[in-house]
């Protein structure tokens, strides 16, 4: 079975799952996935804006309903939700929209935001806006690079296995690099 067909058939749920482990990652590979007519861009953007919305929403959750007790856990995060804080207090619309892009604050964020008082109406609205955002810009990416590719590479679909499977290979040592680099931080 080649990959084009692993693609094809579990492209999507692959996506759904991804999400959990490296978002950016996975969204840019569908992006370009779709850019090589394995995927539908449209349904990729829709896909990753509920992944993470829904993982932004969950963390508002836990930081809401369990704000205490996620301190008291890991203490490692106490100072990204107290800057995360005091942030809020003034800039909390752009910060709730932007907090996805925020290299180490991407679950520390919407907890810090679900401890605050923001309104849940509010970081809805907000955090539905900014995942449909976080979501059109990575898949466009994908999509560019899939353009960008097809340029330096005329016969591209020769090529393409060994492209995924580089750029997935890429965001694997990437995510594991920044893993570990945290892990020798924390205490």
């Amino acid at each position: 079975m080649e990959i084009s067909d692993l693609i094809e058939a579990h492209g999507y749920l692959a996506l759904v799952v991804g999400s959990f482990i490296e978002g950016e990652t996975f969204v840019v590979l569908a992006g370009f996935a779709a850019y090589s007519g394995y995927l539908n861009l449209p349904l990729v953007i829709v896909i990753s804006t509920l992944m993470n919305f829904a993982w932004d929403q969950f963390y508002f959750w836990v930081g809401r309903s369990h704000g205490p007790w996620v301190l008291r856990r890991f203490a490692s995060m106490e100072g990204k939700i107290n800057r995360m804080l005091g942030l809020l207090e003034r800039h909390h619309v752009p910060l709730i929209i932007g907090v996805r892009f925020m290299y180490g604050f991407r679950v520390a964020g919407p907890i810090a935001i679900g401890m605050s008082n923001v309104p849940w109406t509010r970081f809805f609205a907000l955090n539905l806006f900014g995942a449909a955002l976080w979501a059109a810009l990575f898949s466009a990416l994908g999509y560019l690079l899939g353009n960008a590719m097809e340029l330096l590479l005329e016969n591209m679909r020769r090529y393409e296995g060994w492209l995924f499977a580089a750029l997935a290979a890429i965001g694997l040592i990437v995510w594991l690099a920044f893993r570990n680099a945290h892990r020798q931080q924390s205490p």
